[in-house]
């Protein structure tokens, strides 16, 4: 490993419902709803990959197909399988194992947003390169997490043991609280 930052990247499948017609994408066909999501994510990872002095690290299943619209990125972006279980738990796998191969300073993609540019990886790193205990966190209209920026693997962050941290928003800010660190919003 050359580098310090790392930017970790979920290929997670759309929830989408279609017995509501008023949530977004309901009406789009599923083949159209894969290429959208599918571009989302590309999107995102191309961004990733221009930001300098990062590694790019893209989870997937592993009996997931390589989309075409990857194949591009395969010589840039590093890949990891996920296992099955809850997305919070995968999460925690991939942190600690980023943290672990020796990384110091590190960018969680926990939703695939086509506004996540290269400048704002950049804006994150920069914040988490000024502060010892700091965390960077994305937060959406919908009120939950879409970045945490983070210099350290902290324990218990993404425990599943009495709720999913990533599923109610509250249960993260509480655990982000008890650990003491310092919080920061990102920039728009």
């Amino acid at each position: 490993m050359t580098r310090q930052n790392a930017i970790v990247v979920f290929s997670k499948p759309a929830h989408i419902s279609r017995t509501d017609s008023s949530e977004p994408y309901a009406s789009l066909p599923w083949g159209a709803v894969d290429m959208l999501f599918s571009a989302f994510v590309v999107d995102v990872l191309n961004h990733a990959c221009e930001v300098q002095g990062a590694d790019v690290i893209f989870y997937r299943y592993a009996l997931e197909p390589l989309d075409e619209y990857l194949y591009p990125l395969r010589e840039k972006i590093m890949f990891g399988d996920l296992a099955d279980g809850k997305f919070a738990e995968q999460v925690h796998a991939a942190v600690e194992k980023t943290f672990s191969d020796g990384y110091n300073r590190v960018i969680v993609v926990l939703d695939n947003h086509p506004t996540l540019t290269t400048k704002m990886f950049e804006r994150v790193f920069a914040q988490l390169t000024y502060e010892d205990d700091c965390i960077i966190l994305g937060p959406t209209m919908e009120g939950k997490t879409f970045l945490i920026g983070l210099k350290t693997d902290y324990a218990g962050l993404f425990d599943c043991a009495k709720f999913d941290p990533l599923e109610k928003q509250y249960e993260l800010l509480q655990r982000l609280c008890q650990i003491e660190a310092l919080l920061f919003l990102t920039e728009k």
